[in-house]
């Protein structure tokens, strides 16, 4: 995208361990007809979230990159998204026009050589995603398929109901393997660190796909958080209710049943101690709907009472 020369092999694997090395860093390979075509990154820098992509040169002219960018986007759930490209760069120019991105401002930076390189700064805001999204679906090449043209638009409300179910399973299954393979290497503490960051971009990743799916206006105070605390993915696999105060200024969350720790304490181990993650996770899912809005952790493990799980209490923050 931007106009900097290729390093040397050496150096490369250099500065790619670096960047995989980044807790904030989040990077995805690019398959086409199940080769390696490129890869697609999102980091920070200057206090933006920016994007990138690199595509081999055999893959030109294929469409990977439209295609590449365009799923990757629909994961990565922040904006705005920014990105960098040469003026020159017609390629990637379009590539970014196709999914969404809008041309806002000419800018001169320099490259890692010091050397002066013109450039086109684009950005992607909610509202040019959709028009983005549609064009990048009529320009997909073999080997990469939308998600959403595929056998479960041919199936019934008791199937997908059943779909839903599963992949609820699936995505709880996944944090798991992938907090225990963070233990094993680096500890418990590391992966409790690590937890938590990644607790921090879903909720507010999940809350904002939540808010936009269903119609949910930011800033609906407690009724909206309500709302998008039932639409989670946790309520398809635990057992939850919601509960107001009697003057309706105080909105309480309570987890009746946890499916994590009620196989915890079938197998007769303790309970996981997931109050540190949790404060992360809902404070942050409640602020994304409402950035008025105060969380505290009523009980939690290892805090809980015998025999119970967790419970929140939010609350709007006085004028």
């Amino acid at each position: 995208m931007a106009a900097f020369a290729s390093r040397p092999r050496k150096a490369f694997m250099s500065h790619w361990n670096k960047i995989l090395s980044d807790p904030s860093v989040l990077a995805r390979t690019i398959l086409l007809d199940g080769e390696v075509a490129g890869n697609v990154v999102c980091f920070d820098m200057a206090g933006q979230r920016q994007v990138g992509y690199w595509i081999g040169r055999e893959f030109w002219g294929r469409g990977a990159a439209t295609a590449g960018l365009g799923i990757f986007l629909e994961e990565v759930g922040e904006r705005p998204l920014y990105a960098h490209v040469a003026l020159g760069n017609i390629g990637s120019i379009r590539v970014l026009e196709k999914c969404g991105f809008v041309n806002i401002a000419r800018q001169t930076d320099r490259s890692p050589a010091g050397e002066e390189v013109e450039e086109f700064l684009f950005r992607l805001d909610e509202s040019k995603i959709e028009a983005g999204e549609a064009s990048m679906n009529r320009d997909k090449p073999a080997g990469i398929e939308p998600v959403r043209k595929s056998v479960y638009d041919a199936m019934g409300r008791e199937d997908l109901l059943k779909a839903l179910e599963m992949f609820a399973k699936h995505w709880l299954a996944h944090d798991g393997c992938w907090f225990l393979a963070a233990e094993d290497r680096d500890g418990m503490g590391t992966a409790m660190e690590l937890d938590a960051a990644s607790w921090k971009r879903f909720a507010a990743s999940e809350a904002r796909r939540i808010m936009e799916t269903f119609g949910i206006e930011p800033g609906g105070g407690l009724e909206a958080l309500e709302r998008a605390l039932n639409l989670r993915m946790y309520a398809l696999v635990n057992e939850q209710h919601t509960e107001w105060s009697p003057d309706r200024s105080g909105l309480r969350f309570v987890m009746d049943a946890c499916r994590v720790q009620a196989t915890r304490r079938r197998k007769g181990l303790p309970d996981f101690p997931c109050k540190p993650v949790g404060v992360v996770e809902f404070t942050t899912f409640a602020e994304t709907v409402d950035p008025r809005i105060r969380t505290t952790c009523v009980e939690c493990p290892p805090d809980s009472e015998d025999g119970r799980y967790c419970a929140w209490e939010f609350r709007l923050e006085s004028p």
